[in-house]
C-alpha cells in the first residue's frame, strides 16, 4: 500500500472531518465546526497547518499543529510548533509512519522547538525516546474566602489558599494597547523561557478569539520598569463563576507582586476560585501569589472541565523539545497548543 504525506487542502476537509469523528472521537467539535477548525489551522494564504496521510483518496492519518508565529509573524525565528490531533488509522500496518509525518513537519516548517500539551498517558516514554522532556502541568488554584465555595470539594477543616494582596493594580489591555505596546507603555517584558510571546501574540491568540471571551492584563512590577502579560477567561456553573488563568508571559518574579491586582478583579466579578495550569514556575513564587497545587491526596477536588462540567480532578501531560537548547528552560501554560479550546460553541 502506497502512502502519501502532504499538507491538508481545503477540498479534503470533509474527509478530515469524518476521520476525526470516526477515528478520534465521535462528535468531536473539530469534526462538526469548520469555522473553529479554520480559526485554529487555516492560514491567510488558504493553506492549513495540518498534515494528512493518504492512500489514493482515503485519509488514514492526521497531524495538526499550531505554530506560535501564527499569532505574531515576528516570532518566526523563535517559532514553537505545538502538535495537536495526531492519529493514525488502525488500517495502517506500517510501523513508524506517524514519525514520518513528524519528520515531514520538521522539514517543511521552520521552528526552534516542538511541544505537545495534553498527551496521552501512554505516550511519555515515546517522547522521551525522541529526546523530549515530559512531565505534568501543575494545577494551581486560589479561592475567594469572601464567598462560599460551591464547586470545590474538600473536607471542612481543609485550609484552601487565598490571594496574597501584594503589588499594584492590573491594567486591562485593548486591541490598540497591544498593537502599540511600546508607544503606550514604558515597561520592559522579559522572560527566561525558551517559549517567546509578544503583546501581538496575546492580541491574536486571546483578545480576537471568536468564541471565548478572554481578558488580557498588564501586571506591573512595583519598580515601574518591568511588566508581565496574563490572559484570563471565565467559566460558569449554575450561579458560580471561576477564573481560568490560561497564559502568562514575563519575568516570573512579577508574580510575587501580582496578588493585589487579581484580588480587585476577583472581587469585582464575584469569582469563587481561580485556577492556573502551568509548568516552570517555582512553587515558592506561586505561594507568594496566593496559589498552591491541588492536593488530590487530601480529597481536594478543583474541577477543570466545564464543557460539559465534570466534578473531578484532571491531569495535563506535556512533552517539549528545543532543538537549540538542551537545557530546555521553559514555561508552559494551559493556553499553549489547543488545551484551552472550546468543546461547545457559543459565539461571543
Amino acid at each position: 500500500m502506497k502512502y502519501e504525506i502532504e499538507f491538508l487542502k481545503e477540498n479534503d476537509f470533509s474527509k478530515v472531518s469524518k476521520f476525526i469523528n470516526n477515528e478520534w472521537k465521535k462528535g468531536h467539535i473539530l469534526s462538526k465546526s469548520k469555522n473553529l477548525f479554520d480559526w485554529q489551522y487555516l492560514n491567510l494564504n488558504k493553506s492549513y497547518n495540518f498534515i494528512i496521510l493518504k492512500n489514493k483518496n482515503e485519509i488514514l492519518g492526521i497531524l495538526g499543529f499550531i505554530p506560535s508565529c501564527r499569532y505574531d509573524k515576528n516570532l518566526i525565528k523563535e517559532n514553537i510548533i505545538w502538535l495537536a490531533l495526531w492519529k493514525i488509522s488502525e488500517k495502517v500496518k506500517i510501523k513508524g509512519i506517524g514519525l514520518k509525518m513528524i519528520s515531514f513537519l520538521k522539514k517543511n516548517v521552520a521552528h526552534i522547538g516542538i511541544g505537545v500539551n495534553g498527551i496521552n498517558k501512554s505516550h511519555p516514554n515515546m517522547y522521551k525516546a525522541l529526546g523530549y522532556q515530559t512531565g505534568n502541568l501543575n494545577h494551581y488554584y486560589s479561592v475567594n474566602k469572601n464567598l462560599e465555595s460551591k464547586l470545590i470539594s474538600s473536607t471542612k477543616e481543609y485550609n484552601h489558599p487565598s490571594i496574597n494582596q501584594k503589588g499594584l493594580k492590573w491594567k486591562i489591555l485593548s486591541e490598540n494597547d497591544c498593537r502599540n505596546f511600546e508607544e503606550q507603555f514604558n515597561y520592559k517584558i522579559s522572560t527566561h523561557s525558551d517559549i517567546k510571546k509578544t503583546p501581538i501574540y496575546f492580541l491574536n491568540r486571546y483578545i480576537k478569539h471568536p468564541y471565548y471571551c478572554y481578558q488580557v492584563y498588564l501586571i506591573p512590577h512595583p519598580n515601574q520598569k518591568e511588566a508581565a502579560l496574563i490572559s484570563i477567561r471565565m467559566d460558569k456553573k449554575n450561579n458560580s463563576k471561576v477564573f481560568r488563568i490560561v497564559d502568562y508571559y514575563g519575568s516570573i518574579e512579577i508574580l510575587n507582586y501580582a496578588g493585589f491586582g487579581l484580588k480587585n478583579i476577583v472581587d469585582e466579578y464575584l469569582v469563587e476560585y481561580i485556577d492556573f495550569w502551568s509548568y516552570g514556575i517555582p512553587d515558592k513564587i506561586m505561594k507568594n501569589f496566593g496559589f498552591k497545587i491541588v492536593e488530590s491526596q487530601h480529597n481536594v477536588i478543583v474541577p477543570n472541565y466545564f464543557e460539559p462540567f465534570e466534578n473531578k480532578n484532571n491531569e495535563i501531560l506535556f512533552a517539549y523539545k528545543n532543538i537549540n537548547n538542551s537545557k530546555n528552560q521553559f514555561i508552559i501554560c494551559k493556553g499553549d497548543g489547543d488545551q484551552d479550546r472550546p468543546n461547545i460553541l457559543k459565539k461571543i
